[in-house]
């Protein structure tokens, strides 16, 4: 891996005062299951019969939300809810954004059914072990960025931090200081954001 250190020189979880993308108040007043019943909708929802052709399968890129809405402890079910919100503006957001010229995708995998419980499930053959929301590219798992936010505050990091994920990394959107640089965003399985060279998508 080649260090560019991180975006802007900082790590983007302390580059939200520069872009003001904000919670949005209509989602974070919702219940979980309402918020589960709009993801529903709006997103691709995934099983373990669908999930190649739906991801896999698929020529251009994919976000998956991967979650549970049978959590054992109401901690969990908070993460899940504030990720989910997180989510559905990401959606919202980039409901227009293409790939490859073929629309991003969204969809959503709920973990709770047999075919997905740890560790033995579908969601072991596939390295799902958290709430954890997965990119796709060309039928190819390229970035994973596990956990989800605590507060309603930390609904506004994810949100900027995932929007600046999916504009560097799937569409060519930088800041100005990056313009004259080839990088991407990757999570490379953590909650930190930072930014490597394109080349990384190919290794």
């Amino acid at each position: 891996m080649v260090d560019l250190r991180r975006l802007a020189g900082l790590s983007l979880v302390g580059f939200l005062s520069a872009i003001s993308y904000g919670a949005d108040t209509e989602y974070t007043e919702m219940s979980r299951p309402a918020i589960t019943q709009v993801l529903r909708k709006e997103s691709a929802v995934l099983d373990e019969r669908n999930f190649q052709k739906e991801v896999l399968d698929y020529d251009g890129a994919v976000i998956v939300q991967f979650d549970s809405t049978c959590n054992k402890t109401q901690s969990a079910d908070d993460i899940d809810k504030n990720q989910d919100i997180v989510y559905l503006e990401l959606i919202d957001k980039f409901e227009d954004a293409k790939v490859n010229n073929l629309p991003l995708k969204f969809a959503y995998f709920d973990g709770c059914g047999t075919y997905a419980q740890l560790p033995n499930g579908f969601f072991a053959e596939i390295g799902v072990t958290t709430t954890e929301t997965h990119m796709y590219l060309d039928g190819r798992k390229i970035d994973t960025m596990k956990g989800g936010p605590i507060s309603e505050k930390g609904i506004k990091a994810f949100d900027t931090n995932m929007s600046l994920w999916i504009e560097y990394t799937l569409l060519g959107i930088k800041q100005p200081e990056d313009n004259d640089k080839d990088v991407i965003a990757l999570y490379r399985g953590t909650l930190d954001l930072e930014s490597y060279p394109r080349s990384e998508l190919y290794k």
